[in-house]
């Protein structure tokens, strides 16, 4: 018997197996059958045709209004003869004033930060005079009515510089002016930024609306903590702090002037800066109805519920955007990657209207607690009319901090830090006013 060694030459290989070659070159073909679809169905000549509500739209104007505020915005920081340097004299007073860093949005004594840094400075520089002129203007419109949107290119007013000259203006009167002369700048400030909220068309213009009423706010509360103010003034300030209508609060037509921004784009703006395959695998109109669909209608909708029925029916919950894998996920393909990778949290924004409208509950319970002067402020709390808008409970009272609040929804999910407060401050009521010090009234 002859025994043969695994190096011997006579010995023949058994033949390799071909199944995980066969398997390779199957997958292959799969995969280049499924790009050569997915490139196929996104083809231009395969679109589906724009939603009709969404076609209506690229024509849609509004109709002319008078005395209207939006043509000034836009010119706020156009240079004339007396200044030709009115943005760089906007820079100046955000440079000179570094408590217009600080946002009651998220801080409870911005406005007496403001207020003290008006007070330590120099007389503000005569070239910034030109901006209180038209700022003063500016609220004394009647109307705020946008032209529409062209495209998503179209640039929004300097409202950076306006809010800026806006709580610059509430802190040189309450520095400098008599609680009733304060008060009647808070009120025009107050329904002018209520006009932009009910009449504007963008979502951008409709939360710098909510922004600047909550920085008139802030001045409300500092002015109550601070000040021993007359039972006439409490009441005239009690009427400037009135809820929102359901026309100020429902901001369900600006997610309609998004859509309609989208529809005016070339790209939508979901895929602005998506890659050029996303861009290739994607089929606008269908981009456009599937947004329109699946959370344009959707937002109207929980923008129109009231704070109780948006909290109880999970209003404030993100939408879903999970890219399913299915066959018909290779049809617009790009645009599906796009919407789900989109940063755009629309689920926030109604509860941000939501919330500053608690916040105005907050600042009535101060004026409240101001009235029961002498009372125990947890029981004021208790027994108020001005509740949590989410839950109808109380508002929660704080003795140690002599705050009261309530939690805000509007970055729930995802708070960022430092979190949005939905508080204020109040003072203690001893000591709370120090004779001299400010003028009373």
């Amino acid at each position: 018997m002859v025994t043969r060694h695994a190096n011997d030459p006579t010995l023949t290989a058994r033949p390799t197996s071909r199944r995980p070659y066969v398997i390779a070159t199957a997958v292959g073909s799969v995969l280049a059958a499924c790009v050569a679809i997915m490139l196929l169905v996104n083809l231009p000549r395969f679109d589906e045709p724009l939603d009709p509500a969404l076609a209506a739209l690229e024509n849609s104007r509004p109709a002319f209004v008078e005395d209207n505020a939006y043509p000034a915005a836009l010119e706020f920081l156009a240079p004339d003869a007396r200044n030709p340097r009115v943005a760089e004299s906007a820079r100046e007073l955000r440079e000179k004033f570094a408590s217009l860093k600080c946002y009651a949005r998220l801080y409870l004594d911005c406005a007496e930060r403001l207020i003290a840094d008006v007070a330590g400075a120099d007389a503000l520089h005569p070239r910034s005079a030109v901006l209180f002129e038209r700022y003063d203007a500016l609220v004394r419109h009647a109307h705020f009515v946008e032209s529409p949107d062209e495209n998503g290119d179209t640039p929004f007013p300097p409202y950076g510089a306006i809010r800026d000259v806006a709580r610059l203006r509430l802190a040189i009167s309450y520095r400098s002016g008599s609680t009733p002369e304060f008060l009647q700048e808070a009120a025009e400030d107050l329904a002018f930024w209520k006009t932009v909220l009910r009449e504007s068309d963008s979502m951008g213009s409709k939360m710098v609306a909510l922004a600047c009423l909550q920085d008139a706010l802030d001045f409300l509360s500092t002015l109550l903590r601070e000040r021993v103010l007359h039972e006439t003034e409490v009441a005239y300030l009690e009427r400037l702090v009135s809820p929102f209508s359901r026309e100020e609060s429902d901001i369900g037509e600006a997610f309609l002037a998004e859509a309609r921004v989208a529809v005016r784009s070339e790209v939508p703006p979901v895929a602005a800066g998506a890659s050029w395959l996303t861009r290739l695998l994607m089929q606008r109109n269908a981009t456009l109805n599937q947004l329109y669909r699946e959370e344009i209608v959707l937002m109207q909708q929980r923008a129109r519920l009231s704070a109780r029925e948006f909290f109880e029916q999970g209003g404030h919950e993100p939408l879903r955007r999970e890219l399913r894998v299915s066959p018909r996920t290779l049809y617009n393909f790009g645009g599906k990657l796009a919407m789900s990778r989109s940063p755009w949290d629309a689920h926030e924004l109604p509860a941000r209207v939501h919330d500053q409208n608690g916040r105005i509950s907050l600042v009535l319970l101060q004026a409240e607690i101001e009235r029961a002067r002498g009372a125990d402020v947890a029981a004021v709390v208790r027994a108020s009319k001005h509740r949590n808008p989410y839950t109808g409970e109380a508002m929660v009272y704080d003795a140690g901090s002599q705050v009261i609040s309530f939690k805000c929804l509007h970055t729930a999910f995802h708070p960022p830090e430092p979190p949005d407060r939905c508080a204020v401050a109040v003072a203690p009521l001893e000591g709370r006013a120090v004779a001299g010090k400010y003028p009373i009234t």
